[in-house]
């Protein structure tokens, strides 16, 4: 008992399945891609190549400066704070120096 639209049907099912058949290739071609950019390997690769950009490596080195200046004059020229007053005041002191040098 096949009717006029049984041709017309199958040959949708066909055209359907042809479809599923690319779409199921594409979304295995994007999870290979995907786990080859979460690789351990290319995390890292990735990672150094955006902090060797010449932006990035200007504000990771005021903020390297700033850090050991920050150590060292608190080291040397605050030293052990036994007071309040003073532990405060050599924060504010670091802080003012770490902001002075990342403006530069």
């Amino acid at each position: 008992m096949k009717n006029k639209e049984t041709p017309n049907i199958e040959a949708s099912i066909l055209q359907l399945t042809a479809q599923k058949q690319f779409l199921m290739e594409e979304v295995k071609s994007e999870i290979n891609e995907i786990a080859n950019n979460l690789k351990p390997s290319n995390l890292i690769k990735n990672a150094a190549s955006g902090i060797m950009n010449p932006s990035n490596r200007l504000v990771i080195l005021k903020y390297a400066a700033g850090a050991v200046v920050g150590f060292l004059s608190r080291r040397y020229l605050i030293g052990k704070s036994p007071g309040i007053v003073r532990n405060v005041t050599g924060k504010a002191f670091i802080w003012t120096i770490r902001k002075l040098i990342f403006k530069i």
